[in-house]
């Protein structure tokens, strides 16, 4: 089985946000923190459309808040690899769906997704044929 250890630290608005995944790649564990406090709704209602007020998040095209993954240079920084993209479809559990996409190189994903039947998933996506 392959272990998840990975941790991500980034500020937005005027909050520090920190990500923690660990666990098996089958069943990773997920966890969201912030300073100040929030609880993980918000945390991801933060980082997806830079606020922790308004409408819910099925209401966010697509968003990520400035400096999450830092400033990084102009073009192939970390934020221009990371793309978010929500309510493409509806859970089985009436939520949306969320798929977080970071590229590695030009034919190299990871690719991170909350699916229709409310399961969590991380894919090292390899794209073989390109047009």
């Amino acid at each position: 089985l392959i272990q998840l250890d990975l941790n991500a630290v980034g500020q937005t608005s005027s909050y520090v946000v920190t990500m923690q995944v660990r666990g098996n790649a089958s069943e990773p564990l997920v966890e969201f923190a912030s300073t100040p406090f929030l609880t993980t709704t918000q945390v991801l209602q933060l980082l997806a459309t830079g606020s922790t007020g308004g409408g819910g998040l099925g209401s966010v095209g697509i968003y990520l808040g400035r400096g999450i993954l830092g400033p990084g240079p102009e073009g192939d920084g970390l934020l221009n690899r990371l793309t978010f993209e929500m309510g493409r479809d509806v859970t089985e559990s009436g939520t949306t769906t969320m798929d977080a996409y970071f590229r590695l190189n030009e034919r190299l994903r990871l690719h991170g997704e909350y699916d229709k039947y409310d399961a969590q998933n991380l894919n090292l996506e390899w794209e073989i044929y390109s047009k």
